[in-house]
């Protein structure tokens, strides 16, 4: 019986934790910590990414993992607000791996380059902006 109430908490807790990371973000943007979210479109051997990255204080923290649920890495690096670098570093499955550069524009987003195999470039807006305009 106890095995049974302690995987009903586990599957409760579970299918609670979206909801909890599902809250708006309130008080006041800060250049210095931003959240970005976006996605890489799929290419020939290549497949589709996500991405979540955090910047606070120039220190760029998040995660990546394929569409496909084949694999996901840890992001690590930092970014001087004009220009960035970080580290994709598998911890599960087969996740991407490599260095990716890029510039933030103007109006704060990122234009990332990764090279190698699975050349991928794209620009990831800041979240934060999506949230202001209702989006």
């Amino acid at each position: 019986m106890r095995v049974f109430t302690s995987a009903a908490t586990a599957v409760a807790l579970t299918l609670a934790a979206p909801a909890a990371f599902a809250q708006p973000v309130t008080g006041t943007v800060s250049e210095n910590n931003l959240t970005y979210v976006g996605s890489t479109p799929s290419s020939p051997g290549c497949p589709a990414e996500r991405l979540h990255i955090l910047r606070a204080n120039g220190i760029l923290s998040g995660v990546v993992f394929y569409a496909d649920g084949s694999g996901v890495s840890k992001i690590s690096g930092k970014s001087n607000g004009k220009t960035f670098r970080w580290v994709q570093t598998s911890i599960s499955g087969h996740g991407p791996s490599g260095t990716v550069t890029g510039t933030v524009s103007d109006e704060g987003a990122m234009d990332i380059h990764l090279g190698g195999t699975c050349e991928l470039k794209t620009t990831l807006p800041r979240y934060n902006d999506v949230l202001s305009r209702g989006g």
